[in-house]
Protein backbone atom coordinates (compact mmCIF):
# COMPACT_ATOMS: atom_id res chain seq x y z
CA UNK A 1 0.00 0.00 0.00
CA UNK A 2 1.05 3.49 -1.20
CA UNK A 3 1.82 6.03 1.29
CA UNK A 4 -1.18 8.53 0.97
CA UNK A 5 -0.41 12.50 0.15
CA UNK A 6 -2.75 13.51 2.00
CA UNK A 7 -1.98 15.30 5.08
CA UNK A 8 -3.06 13.05 8.34
CA UNK A 9 -2.56 15.91 11.17
CA UNK A 10 -3.45 15.04 15.16
CA UNK A 11 -2.97 17.66 16.72
CA UNK A 12 -5.27 20.95 16.54
CA UNK A 13 -1.97 23.10 17.01
CA UNK A 14 -0.69 21.71 13.85
CA UNK A 15 -3.91 21.75 11.89
CA UNK A 16 -4.31 25.83 12.90
CA UNK A 17 -0.56 26.14 11.73
CA UNK A 18 -1.02 24.38 8.79
CA UNK A 19 -4.24 26.27 7.21
CA UNK A 20 -2.89 29.30 8.38
CA UNK A 21 -0.09 29.34 5.34
CA UNK A 22 -3.73 27.96 3.12
CA UNK A 23 -5.07 30.42 0.41
CA UNK A 24 -8.79 30.11 -1.06
CA UNK A 25 -11.67 28.88 0.35
CA UNK A 26 -11.48 25.62 3.32
CA UNK A 27 -14.33 23.47 3.67
CA UNK A 28 -14.77 21.17 6.60
CA UNK A 29 -16.23 17.39 6.15
CA UNK A 30 -17.09 15.56 9.85
CA UNK A 31 -16.54 12.21 9.48
CA UNK A 32 -18.77 10.50 11.99
CA UNK A 33 -18.46 6.77 12.68
CA UNK A 34 -16.81 4.60 10.06
CA UNK A 35 -15.96 5.69 6.56
CA UNK A 36 -19.09 5.72 4.61
CA UNK A 37 -20.30 6.84 0.59
CA UNK A 38 -22.01 9.71 2.58
CA UNK A 39 -18.41 11.36 3.97
CA UNK A 40 -16.77 10.85 0.29
CA UNK A 41 -20.11 12.59 -1.06
CA UNK A 42 -19.59 15.18 0.71
CA UNK A 43 -16.45 16.00 0.56
CA UNK A 44 -16.09 15.44 -3.07
CA UNK A 45 -19.37 18.17 -3.60
CA UNK A 46 -16.78 20.64 -1.36
CA UNK A 47 -14.11 20.19 -4.34
CA UNK A 48 -16.02 21.50 -6.92
CA UNK A 49 -15.98 25.20 -5.34
CA UNK A 50 -13.35 24.96 -2.49
CA UNK A 51 -9.51 24.92 -2.63
CA UNK A 52 -8.43 22.84 0.38
CA UNK A 53 -10.74 19.92 1.82
CA UNK A 54 -10.00 19.25 5.43
CA UNK A 55 -11.49 15.99 6.51
CA UNK A 56 -12.49 15.34 10.52
CA UNK A 57 -12.52 12.29 12.21
CA UNK A 58 -15.06 13.01 14.99
CA UNK A 59 -13.52 9.35 16.46
CA UNK A 60 -16.06 8.65 19.16
CA UNK A 61 -19.72 9.55 20.53
CA UNK A 62 -17.63 9.48 23.58
CA UNK A 63 -15.23 12.71 22.09
CA UNK A 64 -18.49 14.02 21.38
CA UNK A 65 -20.55 14.14 24.16
CA UNK A 66 -17.10 14.73 26.16
CA UNK A 67 -17.26 11.61 28.54
CA UNK A 68 -13.22 11.52 29.33
CA UNK A 69 -12.09 8.05 27.22
CA UNK A 70 -8.51 9.33 27.32
CA UNK A 71 -7.97 6.90 23.92
CA UNK A 72 -9.28 7.61 20.22
CA UNK A 73 -11.20 5.14 18.62
CA UNK A 74 -8.91 3.37 16.91
CA UNK A 75 -9.59 3.97 13.31
CA UNK A 76 -7.94 2.97 10.16
CA UNK A 77 -6.56 6.50 9.18
CA UNK A 78 -4.08 5.42 6.51
CA UNK A 79 -7.12 3.28 4.53
CA UNK A 80 -9.12 6.09 4.92
CA UNK A 81 -6.88 8.71 4.45
CA UNK A 82 -6.67 6.82 0.43
CA UNK A 83 -10.57 7.09 -0.02
CA UNK A 84 -10.63 10.60 1.56
CA UNK A 85 -7.88 11.87 -0.81
CA UNK A 86 -9.27 10.24 -4.12
CA UNK A 87 -12.43 11.95 -2.86
CA UNK A 88 -10.73 15.52 -2.86
CA UNK A 89 -9.70 16.01 0.60
CA UNK A 90 -6.20 17.13 1.32
CA UNK A 91 -6.36 17.11 4.98
CA UNK A 92 -7.22 14.33 7.39
CA UNK A 93 -7.50 15.54 10.85
CA UNK A 94 -7.54 12.75 13.90
CA UNK A 95 -6.99 13.92 16.76
CA UNK A 96 -7.46 12.60 20.46
CA UNK A 97 -9.79 13.44 23.16
CA UNK A 98 -6.66 15.39 25.13
CA UNK A 99 -6.29 17.19 22.08
CA UNK A 100 -9.20 18.40 21.87
CA UNK A 101 -9.97 18.65 25.14
CA UNK A 102 -6.77 19.64 26.87
CA UNK A 103 -8.31 20.68 30.22
CA UNK A 104 -11.19 18.27 30.04
CA UNK A 105 -14.78 19.18 30.10
CA UNK A 106 -15.96 22.50 28.82
CA UNK A 107 -17.40 24.48 31.52
CA UNK A 108 -19.65 26.43 29.02
CA UNK A 109 -22.40 24.75 27.75
CA UNK A 110 -24.14 24.82 24.75
CA UNK A 111 -27.30 23.10 24.37
CA UNK A 112 -30.06 22.61 21.79
CA UNK A 113 -32.73 22.10 24.26
CA UNK A 114 -34.91 25.24 22.84
CA UNK A 115 -34.88 23.20 19.47
CA UNK A 116 -37.25 20.99 20.08
CA UNK A 117 -38.02 20.12 16.68
CA UNK A 118 -34.46 18.31 16.58
CA UNK A 119 -36.02 15.78 19.51
CA UNK A 120 -39.09 15.24 17.41
CA UNK A 121 -37.78 14.23 14.29
CA UNK A 122 -34.28 12.23 15.57
CA UNK A 123 -33.40 9.54 17.97
CA UNK A 124 -30.76 11.32 18.97
CA UNK A 125 -30.94 13.43 22.13
CA UNK A 126 -30.09 17.39 23.02
CA UNK A 127 -26.92 15.96 25.18
CA UNK A 128 -26.27 14.16 21.41
CA UNK A 129 -26.58 17.33 19.67
CA UNK A 130 -25.03 19.66 22.30
CA UNK A 131 -21.82 17.26 22.10
CA UNK A 132 -21.74 17.56 18.01
CA UNK A 133 -22.04 21.47 17.77
CA UNK A 134 -19.73 22.14 20.79
CA UNK A 135 -16.75 20.00 18.71
CA UNK A 136 -17.82 21.53 15.60
CA UNK A 137 -17.85 25.38 17.72
CA UNK A 138 -14.00 24.25 18.26
CA UNK A 139 -13.10 23.27 15.15
CA UNK A 140 -14.21 26.27 13.42
CA UNK A 141 -12.11 28.41 16.06
CA UNK A 142 -9.07 26.47 15.02
CA UNK A 143 -9.07 25.82 11.90
CA UNK A 144 -11.42 28.45 10.18
CA UNK A 145 -13.07 27.48 7.25
CA UNK A 146 -15.18 29.41 5.12
CA UNK A 147 -17.36 26.28 4.55
CA UNK A 148 -18.83 23.15 6.18
CA UNK A 149 -21.11 20.58 4.42
CA UNK A 150 -23.01 18.39 5.85
CA UNK A 151 -25.14 15.50 4.52
CA UNK A 152 -28.90 16.29 3.69
CA UNK A 153 -29.20 12.74 5.67
CA UNK A 154 -28.02 14.51 8.83
CA UNK A 155 -30.68 16.98 8.04
CA UNK A 156 -31.32 17.60 12.04
CA UNK A 157 -27.20 18.16 12.37
CA UNK A 158 -27.72 20.97 9.69
CA UNK A 159 -30.12 22.56 11.61
CA UNK A 160 -28.62 22.85 14.68
CA UNK A 161 -25.29 23.80 13.20
CA UNK A 162 -27.01 26.44 10.95
CA UNK A 163 -28.92 27.63 14.27
CA UNK A 164 -25.43 27.94 15.70
CA UNK A 165 -23.49 30.01 12.78
CA UNK A 166 -26.97 32.32 13.02
CA UNK A 167 -27.23 32.64 16.75
CA UNK A 168 -23.40 33.09 17.38
CA UNK A 169 -22.45 35.36 13.60
CA UNK A 170 -20.62 33.00 13.08
CA UNK A 171 -18.94 33.47 9.68
CA UNK A 172 -19.01 30.22 8.01
CA UNK A 173 -21.52 28.66 5.17
CA UNK A 174 -23.28 25.37 6.27
CA UNK A 175 -24.16 23.26 2.84
CA UNK A 176 -26.67 20.46 2.77
CA UNK A 177 -25.28 17.77 0.45
CA UNK A 178 -28.15 15.81 -1.80
CA UNK A 179 -28.12 12.76 -0.14
CA UNK A 180 -26.06 9.97 -1.43
CA UNK A 181 -28.23 6.14 -2.36
CA UNK A 182 -27.21 2.99 -2.91
CA UNK A 183 -27.44 1.43 -6.26
CA UNK A 184 -31.08 0.35 -4.87
CA UNK A 185 -32.68 3.60 -3.56
CA UNK A 186 -31.40 3.26 0.13
CA UNK A 187 -29.45 6.09 1.62
CA UNK A 188 -26.40 5.37 2.30
CA UNK A 189 -26.28 5.22 6.13
CA UNK A 190 -23.40 2.69 8.32
CA UNK A 191 -26.58 0.59 9.45
CA UNK A 192 -27.19 -0.74 6.05
CA UNK A 193 -24.27 -2.94 6.36
CA UNK A 194 -26.24 -4.19 9.63
CA UNK A 195 -29.62 -5.52 8.01
CA UNK A 196 -30.66 -8.72 6.98
CA UNK A 197 -31.34 -9.45 3.52
CA UNK A 198 -35.01 -9.54 4.55
CA UNK A 199 -34.81 -6.03 6.65
CA UNK A 200 -33.17 -4.25 3.43
CA UNK A 201 -35.63 -5.52 1.03
CA UNK A 202 -38.23 -3.62 3.82
CA UNK A 203 -36.15 -0.52 4.40
CA UNK A 204 -36.33 0.05 0.62
CA UNK A 205 -40.02 1.08 1.56
CA UNK A 206 -38.73 4.40 2.79
CA UNK A 207 -37.38 5.83 -0.42
CA UNK A 208 -40.41 4.16 -2.12
CA UNK A 209 -42.47 6.39 -0.78
CA UNK A 210 -40.56 9.50 -0.63
CA UNK A 211 -40.72 8.96 -4.39
CA UNK A 212 -44.46 8.78 -4.41
CA UNK A 213 -44.86 11.85 -2.16
CA UNK A 214 -42.41 13.98 -4.73
CA UNK A 215 -44.74 12.72 -7.56
CA UNK A 216 -47.55 13.80 -5.65
CA UNK A 217 -45.52 17.43 -4.80
CA UNK A 218 -45.10 17.65 -8.38
CA UNK A 219 -48.70 17.25 -9.79
CA UNK A 220 -50.90 19.04 -7.06
CA UNK A 221 -48.23 20.51 -4.75
CA UNK A 222 -50.70 19.77 -1.79
CA UNK A 223 -49.12 19.10 1.64
CA UNK A 224 -51.63 17.57 2.69
CA UNK A 225 -52.08 15.11 -0.11
CA UNK A 226 -47.81 14.59 0.21
CA UNK A 227 -48.32 13.54 3.18
CA UNK A 228 -50.99 11.05 3.01
CA UNK A 229 -49.57 9.14 -0.62
CA UNK A 230 -46.09 8.95 1.64
CA UNK A 231 -47.94 7.77 4.78
CA UNK A 232 -49.70 5.17 2.88
CA UNK A 233 -47.01 3.44 0.83
CA UNK A 234 -45.57 2.67 4.47
CA UNK A 235 -48.63 1.58 5.89
CA UNK A 236 -48.62 -0.78 3.05
CA UNK A 237 -45.31 -2.38 3.16
CA UNK A 238 -44.96 -5.13 5.23
CA UNK A 239 -42.68 -5.49 8.60
CA UNK A 240 -42.41 -1.76 8.47
CA UNK A 241 -43.62 0.46 11.17
CA UNK A 242 -44.07 4.05 10.41
CA UNK A 243 -43.13 6.82 13.00
CA UNK A 244 -43.03 10.11 11.30
CA UNK A 245 -44.32 11.32 7.84
CA UNK A 246 -43.84 15.18 7.95
CA UNK A 247 -43.36 18.29 5.94
CA UNK A 248 -40.58 20.28 7.42
CA UNK A 249 -38.56 23.90 6.82
CA UNK A 250 -35.44 22.75 5.46
CA UNK A 251 -33.69 25.10 7.77
CA UNK A 252 -35.26 25.36 10.74
CA UNK A 253 -37.06 21.53 11.12
CA UNK A 254 -40.01 23.54 12.08
CA UNK A 255 -43.64 22.70 10.35
CA UNK A 256 -43.51 23.73 6.84
CA UNK A 257 -46.01 26.05 5.20
CA UNK A 258 -49.05 24.46 3.53
CA UNK A 259 -48.91 26.96 0.83
CA UNK A 260 -45.48 26.98 -1.33
CA UNK A 261 -42.10 27.05 -0.79
CA UNK A 262 -39.61 24.55 -0.42
CA UNK A 263 -39.94 21.44 2.27
CA UNK A 264 -37.99 18.37 3.45
CA UNK A 265 -40.83 15.64 3.24
CA UNK A 266 -39.26 13.46 6.22
CA UNK A 267 -39.82 9.78 6.62
CA UNK A 268 -38.65 7.71 9.88
CA UNK A 269 -39.72 4.50 10.39
CA UNK A 270 -39.50 0.99 12.33
CA UNK A 271 -37.76 -2.18 10.27
CA UNK A 272 -37.10 -4.95 13.04
CA UNK A 273 -34.79 -3.48 15.35
CA UNK A 274 -34.08 -0.55 13.61
CA UNK A 275 -35.22 2.94 13.28
CA UNK A 276 -34.15 4.27 9.97
CA UNK A 277 -35.12 7.92 8.27
CA UNK A 278 -34.58 9.35 4.98
CA UNK A 279 -36.22 12.45 3.44
CA UNK A 280 -36.20 13.87 0.04
CA UNK A 281 -37.15 18.16 -1.06
CA UNK A 282 -40.74 18.85 -2.36
CA UNK A 283 -42.15 22.13 -3.39
CA UNK A 284 -45.08 23.01 -1.71
CA UNK A 285 -47.81 25.08 -3.74
CA UNK A 286 -51.25 26.57 -3.55
CA UNK A 287 -54.14 24.13 -4.65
Amino acid sequence: MSEPEIQIIHERETLRETLAHRSGRVAMVLIQGPLHYRHLANIAEAARTCETIVAVALVSREQANYLAAPQALDRPVAAEAEHLERAGAAIYFVASVDDMFPYGAPMIAITSAQMEQLQRTSAYTDEYFAGVIHFYAKLINIARPSDIYVSQKDLQEVAALRQYVRDFDVDVEVHAVMLAREADGLAADPVNHELTEQQRTRALALSRALYRGVQVAASTGSAQAIVEATTAVLEEADGVDPIHVELLDPFTLSEASVERGTAVLLVVARVGSFTLSDNMLVVLRRS
